[in-house]
């Protein structure tokens, strides 16, 4: 094995003993943190996110310390996370060093930038988050099933519920007209884009496992409802799209299952033509402003210095945008890549985003949680036209798939170097 690979050697024994209080401890804290994200994204009714992050590494490096000093981080990790915070720090410097002043946001941004690092947290610890996510979010899809059945039972409990996610910044409830003349109720959670990640689990489970199938379908489509529920274009459309590739990619006849689901979106559109004409209809409130936004960009992209073109204008900073006036951040986060970091640090942060893709696909294609991956590639379109990588919740998401891709690749060159010296002793 190349020492280039890793800081120290690595060590494959697990941290976190069973019945063991620190251990427990440890996991609950990371179950809580997790807890926060998703349930108080804005930190506006508890304001526990940063003190339970730096718990988590308090208590994360209190076990490392007592169990395993030399604990191994990975390089290529370690290089990761610090260059996703490099780059931003970066732009921010060359805004101050440029002239720039207030309003500026690119502090209040910065923060989300530091979440990567719990990768590194979870791999010395070699603890796989995706569970604690899991069950977070399916607590969030029963809640928005229970919202949906109280308020069809009972309308006059629309009210109560509006206000109470308007008073807690967790959930919004809304009506929305989709072209057929029906009005419709939305329960949009801020995180409930994140529902790709269980939907992925379950069906995984559901299809892998020979028992509890049922149970796991259940909560599959629990998960896939609770998105669809939520209302906003990007949700529906992945809520139906997502489980269909997953369909296509577990079968075993690629052909039939091809042939099945074109039949089923031509079903899908056909029946709801009205409606997906109304979805990307330009003179649609939401579509006209991403359009408005497009041409601003286009603009901006024009109008850069050489500075601009290298660094970007500055993570944070304000543009006055053609119908939403002065802004610091857009629902076009692609090129709102490019504008805050310019071209060369907007592609390499693109290819760090794209990196869990590119490492299942191309470099490790007998990586196993390749489920979780086609979900985060799905989360990542649905990024283009929501500001949703580059928040807590994106980059926590972020940052457990990295552990776990870090933690395969350590046991992966672990397994393979265990095969070589065995050969090398007969």
């Amino acid at each position: 094995m190349s020492q280039s690979d890793f800081i120290n050697p690595v060590s494959n024994k697990s941290l976190l003993r069973q019945g063991d209080t620190l251990s427990y401890i440890y996991k609950g804290l990371i179950f809580i943190f997790i807890l926060s994200a998703l349930f108080d994204p804005a930190d506006h009714m508890f304001g526990l996110k940063v003190p339970l992050f730096l718990a988590c590494w308090g208590v994360g490096g209190l076990i490392v310390l007592m169990r395993d000093r030399s604990a191994a981080i990975p390089l290529n990790l370690l290089i990761y996370v610090l260059i996703m915070l490099i780059i931003p720090l970066v732009s921010i410097l060359q805004y101050f060093i440029s002239g720039g002043g207030q309003p500026f946001e690119g502090f209040l941004l910065l923060k989300s930038y530091f979440l990567p690092s719990f990768a590194i947290l979870l791999y010395v610890t070699r603890l796989d988050a995706i569970k604690y996510l899991t069950f977070g979010l399916t607590i969030m899809a029963l809640l928005i099933v229970i919202i949906s059945i109280i308020i069809f039972i009972n309308p006059e409990m629309f009210m109560p519920f509006y206000h109470l996610g308007m008073d807690t910044k967790i959930f919004s409830l809304d009506t929305r007209d989709y072209g057929d003349g029906k009005i419709y109720f939305q329960i949009y959670f801020v995180v409930s884009s994140m529902l790709v990640i269980p939907i992925a689990y379950y069906f995984d489970k559901w299809h892998s496992l020979k028992s509890k199938r049922t149970f796991y379908f259940i909560l599959l489509a629990l998960c896939i409802f609770a998105m669809f529920k939520s209302g906003t274009r990007n949700n529906m459309i992945i809520s139906i799209l997502l489980p269909s590739i997953l369909l296509f990619y577990y079968s075993r006849y690629r052909v039939i299952a091809t042939i099945l689901l074109i039949l089923v979106i031509g079903i899908f559109v056909g029946v709801f033509s009205e409606n997906i004409i109304v979805f990307f209809d330009p003179s649609e409130p939401s579509n006209s402003y991403k359009l408005a936004f497009l041409k601003d960009y286009f603009r901006i992209f024009n109008e850069f210095s050489f500075s601009n073109v290298l660094f970007g204008q500055g993570l944070g900073s304000y543009e006055t945008w053609s119908l939403r006036g002065d802004k610091f951040i857009t629902e076009l986060t692609y090129f709102e890549v490019f504008r805050n970091f310019g071209l060369l640090m907007g592609l390499v942060m693109l290819i760090l985003m794209i990196y869990p893709v590119i490492y299942t696909f191309i470099i490790r294609p007998s990586y196993k949680d390749k489920h979780i991956i086609i979900a985060y590639a799905a989360y990542l379109v649905m990024t283009m036209t929501n500001p949703l990588f580059f928040s807590s919740m994106g980059m926590l998401i972020l940052a457990i798939i990295l552990a776990n891709i870090s933690i395969s690749n350590s046991d992966f060159k672990k397994s393979h170097l265990s095969m070589f010296q065995t050969k090398q002793k007969y």
